[in-house]
């Protein structure tokens, strides 16, 4: 499980341009890959490296998370019309004003 979430976060971050978030995902990832495949017993060293890795990604999106970020309400709206066109049935339409 825990696998799929760190893939799963590194293919997304490196989509969005989340350069640091993506390259510790990935590194993450190529360790849990290959742990997966193993059947060595984890030393202490390679557990305290994995629950440090946890926390870094945990810290990374927290902050994304919080920054200040504006978010421009015209492109919510304009994302709203896009899906609210995809759900009306042909030959409904939607008035876009234009």
């Amino acid at each position: 499980m825990c696998f799929r979430i760190v893939h799963t976060l590194s293919g997304g971050a490196s989509f969005l341009g989340m350069n640091r978030l993506a390259s510790l995902a990935a590194a993450f990832e190529k360790s849990l890959n290959s742990l997966r495949k193993s059947e060595e017993i984890l030393s202490e060293d390679d557990l305290k490296i994995l629950f440090r890795a946890s926390s870094q990604l945990s810290e990374i999106l927290n902050s994304e998370m919080n920054s200040k970020s504006e978010i421009d309400d015209t492109l919510i709206n304009d994302l709203i019309r896009i899906e609210t066109r995809q759900n009306t049935s042909p030959g409904e339409g939607i008035d876009d004003g234009g």
